[in-house]
C-alpha cells in the first residue's frame, strides 16, 4: 500500500511533537509531498509490517517521523492483539 502524507501548513505542523511535551520548529510538508510505504507479509504466524517514508524534506522532520512511527507501530500491535496499548504518549 501507497500513500501521501503531509501537514497541511506552519500552525498544523507547530502542534505536531517530537517527542511528548516537546514540539516541532513549525516545518510544514504541503498535503501529498512524501510517500509511505507499508508491506504486509506473512512471519511466523503473523504479519509482518514494513513501513518506509520517503521525501521527508529535511533532518529534522525525518528524525521527528522516524520517533513517531517507532512509537504508534508498537502501539498497532499490542492493539491488533487484542490489548490496549494506554493513553497517546504524543497527546
Amino acid at each position: 500500500m501507497v500513500f501521501t502524507w503531509g501537514f497541511a501548513d506552519e500552525e498544523a505542523a507547530s502542534k505536531t511533537k517530537h517527542q511528548p511535551g516537546e514540539a516541532t520548529t513549525a516545518n510544514a510538508m504541503p498535503a501529498g509531498s512524501t510517500r509511505v510505504t507499508v508491506i504486509l507479509s506473512p512471519a511466523d504466524g503473523g504479519t509482518r509490517v514494513t513501513l518506509r517514508h520517503d521525501d521527508l524534506p529535511n533532518t529534522e522532520l525525518r528524525d521527528g517521523h522516524q520517533i513517531a512511527w517507532e512509537t504508534y507501530l508498537p502501539r498497532l500491535v499490542v492493539a491488533a492483539s487484542g490489548g490496549d496499548p494506554g493513553s497517546d504518549p504524543h497527546s
